[in-house]
């Protein structure tokens, strides 16, 4: 009889240490950002809000997102056709890496012209801005390049290298 008191204890132990892992699961899974209630508002609702965009500037602003879309869109296609170019090159034997490297570089190229774009687009949008609305601008702009950055590697801080350049120490 005393052998099955251990066990007893064991199994309550195992039950509540379950039940403590799905509470934090639970919460972690409810305060993630996207489980967040409210409404969700687009790119464009965000800026028009925030800026307080008149209607003149919101119907230029409009004009801008649909050029500017319509351009990466079509850069996007062409990145993704040269990326699965780059992947048919497998069924190749003898790929060199001068080969590799070239068949690498042309989705990058339509990546970069995006990224000129899509600085470009956010300059004319500042442009239509009045002063005390690009104040606010930059200040927005800001909060979303933060968002837009990709995670540190695992165990990394978040935030750029030390000055000295040596990586930082891994988070416990």
């Amino acid at each position: 009889m005393k052998s099955t008191s251990p066990n007893k204890w064991l199994k309550i132990l195992v039950i509540l240490l379950l039940i403590a892992n799905a509470a934090t699961l639970s919460l972690l899974w409810i305060g993630r950002p996207g489980n967040r209630q409210g409404p969700h508002q687009s790119p464009f609702q965000v800026m028009v809000k925030e800026l307080s965009l008149t209607p003149d500037q919101e119907a230029k602003y409009v004009q801008l997102v649909e050029e500017h879309r319509k351009n990466v869109d079509e850069l996007r296609r062409k990145a993704a056709v040269e990326k699965e170019n780059m992947f048919l090159l497998l069924k190749q034997e003898n790929i060199t890496d001068s080969m590799k490297r070239e068949a690498a570089k042309k989705p990058a190229r339509y990546i970069e012209e995006i990224d000129f774009i899509t600085l470009s687009h956010f300059q004319q949008v500042r442009q239509l801005c009045t002063p005390q609305q690009q104040i606010k601008f930059d200040e927005l702009l800001q909060r979303i390049s933060q968002l837009m950055q990709p995670a540190p590697p695992s165990g990394m801080p978040p935030g750029p290298p030390p000055p000295n350049g040596a990586p930082p120490p891994p988070r416990d």
